[in-house]
């Protein structure tokens, strides 16, 4: 059995997901090595309180929200906003993410199946044979 010993290109870079009405996200791998250091990143300034479990739900969640955007969410297609259409930046995505649960929990559930990301992981495997 072929095994990977590296992170793949699709656990960081993402991969399109269709979420409704002509709007796609492109979505990495939850737990990529880039969330891991963009998490321990956010939640240096707040260890303490962490380890007491004195931690907000406010603060965890926006903690969530930010780790998500600079590292999860990759990018968006078909977003708006009252203003118009609504391009991707890590801020936008942060309060994206934070104020509509129906998004974060679409994103946080695609990032996390396994099989999203089946089909690179066999085309990396298949032009390394």
């Amino acid at each position: 059995m072929f095994v990977n010993t590296k992170a793949g290109k699709d656990d960081v870079d993402g991969v399109w997901a269709t979420f409704r009405d002509g709007v796609k996200f492109k979505v990495a791998r939850a737990g990529n090595t880039k969330f891991l250091s963009v998490i321990d990143r956010l939640e240096g300034p707040h260890r303490k309180a962490i380890q007491r479990g004195k931690i907000s739900s406010e603060v965890q969640m926006d903690i969530q929200c930010r780790g998500m955007a600079e590292a999860i969410l990759v990018d968006w297609e078909g977003l708006a906003s009252e203003e118009g259409d609504l391009p991707y930046d890590v801020d936008t995505a942060t309060a994206v993410l934070r104020y509509n649960t129906d998004v974060r929990e679409f994103v946080v559930d695609f990032a996390a199946a396994q099989e999203n990301y089946r089909a690179s992981e066999i085309t990396d495997t298949a032009k390394k044979s």
